[in-house]
């Protein structure tokens, strides 16, 4: 009796493959009533719970939790030596739970509508000159009022806990119901190239806290819009500097217009670098000062394994759906110049 038992365990633990596919398969074939059911249904339903629940912890739980995982997954890839069969079978079966649980936790969001694929948004030349005119003269004005001088870099007085907090308010139209965390691997992702991550499991925001307190607004908001449910990268940073842009506090505002003219910048040098190069003399010099905050922290993290962990995220993102991978983060462009352009 007892072998019968192990043996339908073994059976069921391997429906785990064909059942992943299944639900991929269904969830490409009906986006709409992905996001009827799943989206605005079952999803949210469970994000309620794990928010209440993981909201209680001070600390991480989520980083405690890939710790534990990825310990586990080693010594069953070490059992391999001792009993390769059971050893390959364990390991197997354990993936293939872990990407069924994936899925139905958080993963099939990214077959959702993105945003920006329903929007087809597309913006001529002319137009990312216009809105990158447009934020110099905003950032410029913000920097004005923040700075004691046009060439001092603003400087972020709020702590970390204090922005996530200010970042976490009641939900309103332009924000969101989130669970964020300082990270307790904040310094390994700095030398990863990671800004923060969503948790899939257990939906904590972390984001990394060594980052300049600059880009802490967007990378905020940015696991916000992934905790609720936003998983394209284009759109989870549109709806974080949507956030950020229309926030109360000035300066999470002018955070949020550093990060909207730097991908503009970075749009136009591909097409016209002279007139890039051109743009960025209007800036003030202060603004600059913290453009080069920003560049000076991700140099002084730079490592040769960072482009690996680079690449193995890019693939990662073309394996659930986000067919341009880490290049996605840059189509926000087109966003924001549409939102520029409906104001």
């Amino acid at each position: 009796m007892l072998a019968l038992m192990q043996k339908q365990r073994k059976y069921l633990i391997f429906i785990a493959y064909p059942l992943t596919i299944l639900l991929i398969w269904w969830a490409r074939k009906n986006p709409e009533q992905l996001e009827l059911f799943y989206g605005k249904g079952f999803y949210q339903f469970s994000k309620t719970i794990r928010d209440w629940v993981f909201d209680l912890l001070p600390f991480s739980f989520g980083d405690l939790f890939y710790t534990f995982l990825f310990l586990g997954l080693f010594f069953l890839s070490a059992s391999l030596v001792k009993n390769w069969k059971k050893g390959l079978f364990h390991l197997f079966a354990s993936i293939g739970i872990l990407l069924l649980w994936f899925h139905i936790s958080w993963g099939l969001n990214y077959y959702r509508p993105s945003v920006y694929d329903v929007q087809n948004i597309n913006y001529t030349e002319d137009e990312l000159i216009e809105t990158s005119k447009r934020l110099i003269e905003e950032t410029n004005q913000l920097h004005e009022k923040l700075s004691i001088n046009k060439n001092a870099a603003v400087v972020i007085q709020a702590t970390t806990k204090e922005l996530i907090g200010q970042l976490t308010k009641p939900l309103t139209e332009t924000t969101f119901n989130a669970t964020v965390k300082q990270s307790l691997f904040s310094t390994p992702l700095s030398y990863m190239g990671f800004s923060g991550y969503l948790n899939p499991f257990t939906l904590e925001a972390q984001i990394n806290s060594t980052l300049p307190k600059i880009s802490l607004p967007i990378t905020i908001a940015h696991e916000m819009a992934h905790q609720n449910g936003i998983a394209a990268e284009n759109d989870a940073n549109f709806m974080g500097f949507k956030q950020c842009y229309t926030h109360t506090d000035n300066q999470i505002r002018y955070a949020a217009l550093l990060f909207a003219y730097q991908k503009c910048y970075g749009a136009l040098y591909t097409v016209r670098p002279e007139m890039a190069v051109e743009l960025n003399c209007d800036l003030n010099p202060g603004i600059l000062e913290n453009y080069k905050e920003i560049y000076t922290f991700w140099l002084d993290h730079q490592n040769p394994l960072e482009p690996y962990f680079k690449s193995s995220y890019d693939r990662y993102l073309k394996a659930n759906n986000q067919r341009a991978g880490i290049l996605s983060y840059d189509q926000v462009v087109g966003q924001i110049i549409g939102y520029f352009k409906a104001k």
